[in-house]
């Protein structure tokens, strides 16, 4: 459908003031925040009667003399000039003096050289900073304003722009609500599938009762991010402590995903290395390659190996992947210098001979907010 008038004042243009990067934002956009599709940083939308930047700044006028006052004594200095150059060029010896007759500074041209290779590598180190900028991603950084610009009629909307705004409005208060809750159903009423996590936390607060660990700070960094239907936020808790709290779109807008926080598991470790069970368990856990090959899996050829660690980092295990499966395609962590966090299915072997050595049957997700699509335990 060819755009008309009408439908182009719906749009107002924008341009980031960190990448430069243009844009279109709906007019009806009723939030104070979005992140710029280019660079990802998180930018504030200027509102009525606010102060923009000045991208250009004016050069001061300059008072404009009478003739009488204005007239320069340049004739007179110039004539100083040479009569001193000459009386110079008098008193200097012959080797110093160049071809052109007047006298070398080999000291005055080696600093300008030096001076104008220092002002290249900067032009260079700030082009190339500028062409790499728009491809890699940074942290968002908060307070940035953008200032309105004119697009053309035939202006491309780029991709979606996160409502960051209207995410902040209702994320902060879910997260003092969850953070501050001390009976299970203030807990109920802002996190994701409560029908399912309200067994959860009675198991985990059999009493009814529940200590909150409160809110010192929200999002106080700027970092926000939003993927589709995931979003995280840093919080410092009461004892000061800065962790990820996690939301999930669902059908009645934006949740705190409970399993994610606590780092549930289908059982206690504990209770999961006393009994050894066979029966793959669903556990929340950081996984990182490691070079460790004993007991039934011996052969490097046949397995891969993983040093596996609980959430809270008190447990350890080693976990095998058969080479070439399904599930190795989908962790193959040979190139990864840290541990990642995933949600695993795993069990122990028939024979447990190691007694610290787990398989690991399914890689259910890549961080700990489990999918819609998958059926929660």
């Amino acid at each position: 459908m060819p755009e008309t008038s009408e439908f182009t004042r719906r749009w107002s243009g924008y341009i980031c003031p960190d990448c430069r990067f243009v844009f279109r934002v709906p007019k009806n956009h009723d939030g104070v925040g979005l992140v710029c599709p280019s660079c990802r940083r998180l930018l504030k939308l200027p509102v009525a009667g606010e102060a923009l930047p000045q991208l250009v700044l004016q050069a001061p006028e300059v008072p404009v003399l009478p003739l009488e006052e204005s007239v320069s004594p340049v004739p007179e200095l110039r004539k100083r000039h040479r009569r001193l150059a000459k009386e110079k060029q008098a008193t200097t010896p012959t080797w110093e003096l160049g071809s052109w007759g007047r006298s070398r500074r080999p000291e005055k041209i080696l600093m300008a050289a030096m001076i104008g290779g220092a002002v290249l590598l900067v032009g260079v180190a700030v082009f190339i900073s500028r062409r790499t900028n728009s491809s890699t991603e940074t942290p968002p950084t908060p307070g940035l304003v953008m200032a309105p610009i004119e697009l053309p009629a035939d202006g491309v909307q780029s991709e979606e722009v996160p409502d960051v705004g209207a995410f902040l409005r209702v994320a902060e208060p879910m997260a003092k609500t969850f953070l501050e809750s001390k009976s299970i159903p203030e807990l109920l009423a802002v996190v994701r599938h409560p029908g399912i996590t309200a067994k959860r936390i009675s198991e985990r607060f059999p009493e009814g009762t529940i200590s909150p660990v409160g809110l010192q700070s929200f999002a106080d960094d700027g970092a926000v991010r939003i993927e589709r239907s995931n979003a995280s936020v840093k919080v410092r808790i009461g004892n000061f402590e800065l962790r990820d709290l996690f939301f999930a779109r669902t059908k009645d807008g934006w949740k705190i995903d409970w399993e994610s926080w606590v780092g549930w598991s289908d059982l206690p470790w504990e209770e999961f290395m006393e009994k050894a069970p066979t029966a793959s368990k669903r556990f929340r856990v950081r996984l990182k390659p490691i070079i460790y090959y004993n007991f039934g899996f011996a052969d490097d050829r046949k397995w891969r190996s993983y040093l596996i660690e609980s959430t809270d980092g008190q447990h350890r295990l080693f976990g095998y992947v058969e080479r070439g499966t399904r599930v190795d395609e989908l962790i193959n962590l040979t190139d990864s210098p840290s541990a990642v966090d995933y949600i695993l299915d795993l069990c122990f072997p028939a024979d447990n001979i190691g007694r610290n050595q787990v398989l690991i049957t399914d890689r259910i997700a890549e961080g700990w907010v489990e999918p819609d699509s998958i059926d929660s335990r």
